[in-house]
């Protein structure tokens, strides 16, 4: 069997053409609470209390979880966006060997995390194999926990999410039994009055939860790539880890205030902790079972991780060998009694690493984080990204010197992610004003020659399309060509790096009206060589002073987004764009006329403020510019707007449109635009 094509088992691969979108909203919180509402994250909830009150740690724990969750929701949507996995989309970032230095770092933490989940996992099972038989051997149930767990891994992530809601459900109706057993045996409301004794401080309780919460950030894109929408993404992964972490650090933090009361001593074993209120075999099964689908999380992780450094590995080899270490690691003595060192160690070394990732994907350049780039074309990443390197070098010596040399009174994560986004921003920035960045270049991209930088197309109804097949796909704009009886229409003008006018004749052979659809960079480059253009109103002033900012060239302008580089003199960090010499404001409803042809100005604002469609009814012909095309939409750029997007696209479908032609990729059937329309609000839920 082919390693690429899917199967029952093993299945998973780091192909992002073919993700399998099977995580709904509430199935994305399902397995995000299930993830977190866990041992692990009980035990956090027992290092707060007594050091703090009952209040304070629960404030620091909602504040610390709400905070600290947004890296993780932040690379969760990279994956939902791409379709990668989280150590693929370091290499637009770190390069394609230099990504290999935060995979093996993830491997090594992710083993160690199954250490801890396996020893767990083996406790709970001792625990109730003795309770009803009187045999205990932990080391044995420890290995057999772990056999499962890398069967349940090998089914990959479907097996994953199911297993995750079952451990949902039991751990809720564990969490409601544990404190309706508080309240009737305690006192339970005396919990917020047990006095703080001191000994870990509110800066240090801060970061272990804030810490914590980083500490899933690795795993967030290999589950999140299969969600449906981006709002399962965010909304699902941040709503069912801050809830999760609230019932589990608020269970961890209220037994620990209620066992110190009732002079019980403090455990790290969660069944021999639960059996001192009465119920610790029905107990030991649920933990058994949610820390078994945590770990299972683990392994998989794990396995993407090693398979991004060495992917020609079927996934069934690097599981299993890694379920085998976590064996043995687990055996360590005492490796729970350095649990809170762990946690720190963990946001140390990950913190710097996804403060890059995340202010390269979203400040700096999205538009190289693809499958084109990063899978397919991989071999023609630069090594590595000495920038990088040298940013998450000072990031991990702050977090060192932060947490352990001169420790800061509010804790080191977010300072450290903080200093090192920012450092890596500025530096990158620096780096393209002085001589461009290179990472994703080939270093010896070809030039292309000015006569054979335009294509022409023609298609029906006496449409051509222009574009620029030098420029990769994603990236490359759709110029539509409309002939009229009296005068000509042309929707949007390009990137502007080759004279448009002077490289296509049939733009000077008639009179002919000029509109931008938008004014993002890749669509109005050459609009300044006609005579006057026509944009919507809400967009005008960005048309008359075009910088780079507000059209995005700052944000994608890159080398690569060519196959081939404009001729010379092009340097994309020189690039700017001229204004037109007039311009002229359309509105809603406002008809575009031809002389034999009429079409309707339809505002579509979400893409951006003033964008616009246009519609001639009398054919059915729909130019939809950006806000629809048959390819992955960009609908979170600084000015667009989600609501205005969802009333555009309701607007859109009311159509009744035969032939669509988009803003980017090949036009489609007005069927083809409903269909999309229709899973774009399902998905959204708008």
């Amino acid at each position: 069997m082919n390693r690429h094509t899917p199967s029952a088992f093993g299945r998973d691969t780091l192909d992002a053409k073919h993700v399998e979108r099977s995580l709904s909203l509430p199935g994305t919180f399902a397995m995000w609470l299930g993830a977190n509402v866990v041992v692990t994250t009980i035990l956090t909830g027992m290092l707060l209390v007594p050091s703090l009150s009952f209040s304070h740690a629960m404030l620091l724990v909602l504040l610390g979880s709400a905070i600290g969750i947004v890296p993780l929701v932040l690379i969760g949507a990279m994956g939902q966006r791409t379709g990668l996995t989280t150590m693929v989309l370091a290499r637009a970032t770190f390069g394609r060997v230099g990504a290999g230095l935060p995979a093996w770092v993830n491997l090594c933490a992710l083993i160690a995390w199954s250490w801890i989940q396996a020893l767990l996992a083996g406790m709970s099972l001792d625990y109730a194999v003795e309770s009803l038989t009187g045999y205990s051997n932990v080391a044995l149930f420890t290995v057999l926990c772990e056999g499962l767990v890398v069967l349940i891994a090998l089914r990959g992530h479907l097996g994953i999410e199911a297993a995750e809601k079952i451990a949902a459900l039991l751990m809720l109706i564990l969490a409601a039994v544990v404190f309706y057993a508080l309240g009737r045996h305690y006192d339970l409301p005396s919990i917020t009055e047990v006095t703080a004794q001191g000994g870990l401080g509110s800066g240090m309780a801060f970061d272990i939860v804030i810490a914590t919460a980083f500490s899933w950030i690795p795993l967030a894109a290999d589950y999140n790539r299969h969600c449906k929408s981006m709002k399962a993404a965010v909304a699902g992964t941040w709503g069912g880890y801050v809830a999760a972490t609230l019932i589990a650090m608020g269970l961890g933090a209220a037994v620990s205030a209620l066992s110190l009361s009732a002079n019980l001593a403090q455990t790290y074993d969660p069944t021999q902790l639960l059996s001192n209120f009465g119920f610790g075999l029905p107990a030991a099964f649920v933990i058994f079972f949610s820390v078994l689908t945590t770990n299972v999380m683990c392994v998989y992780s794990a396995t993407l991780s090693f398979m991004s450094v060495r992917p020609t590995t079927p996934f069934w080899k690097p599981a299993l060998i890694i379920g085998i270490i976590s064996v043995l690691g687990s055996l360590i003595p005492g490796i729970l009694d350095q649990f809170q060192n762990f946690l720190l160690i963990i946001g140390s070394v990950f913190i710097p690493a996804f403060a890059l990732m995340i202010v390269d994907y979203f400040l700096i350049d999205r538009g190289r984080f693809t499958h084109q780039n990063l899978i397919a074309q991989a071999g023609q990443l630069p090594i590595f990204n000495p920038v990088a390197f040298l940013c998450y070098a000072a990031g991990a010596a702050l977090a060192y010197y932060w947490n352990w040399v001169a420790p800061l009174s509010f804790g080191a994560s977010l300072p450290v992610f903080v200093v090192t986004g920012l450092l890596y921003y500025i530096a990158t920035r620096w780096q393209r004003r002085i001589g461009g960045d290179k990472r994703m270049s080939r270093f010896s991209l070809p030039r292309g020659d000015a006569e054979n930088w335009y294509r022409t197309t023609s298609l029906d109804d006496g449409i051509t399309r222009i574009d620029e097949p030098a420029i990769k796909p994603f990236y490359r704009c759709n110029i539509w060509h409309v002939r009229g009886r009296e005068r000509d229409l042309l929707v949007d003008f390009g990137l502007g790096a080759v004279p448009l006018r002077r490289q296509v004749p049939l733009l000077s052979e008639r009179d002919l009206i000029a509109v931008a659809s938008h004014t993002h960079f890749d669509h109005i480059g050459s609009a300044h060589e006609f005579d006057c253009c026509h944009v919507h109103a809400a967009e005008a002033d960005i048309l008359a002073d075009p910088d780079n900012a507000r059209t995005l060239a700052d944000a994608f302008l890159d080398d690569a987004m060519f196959d081939a580089l404009p001729p010379s003199p092009f340097e994309h960090h020189r690039y700017r764009i001229a204004p037109p010499t007039r311009i002229a404001t359309l509105e809603d409803g406002e008809i575009i006329d031809l002389g034999d042809r009429r079409f309707e100005v339809i505002h579509t604002p979400g893409h951006s403020p003033g964008g616009i469609a246009l519609w001639e009814a009398a054919s059915g012909i729909l130019i939809s510019g950006d806000l629809i095309y048959d390819g992955p939409l960009i609908e979170d750029v600084y000015h667009s707007n989600a609501r205005d997007y969802a009333a555009s696209m309701r607007r859109l479908r009311e159509l009744p449109a035969r032939i669509v032609h988009g803003g980017h990729f090949p036009s489609f059937s007005g069927a083809r635009l409903h269909a999309m329309i229709d899973d774009w609000l399902r998905d959204h839920a708008l």
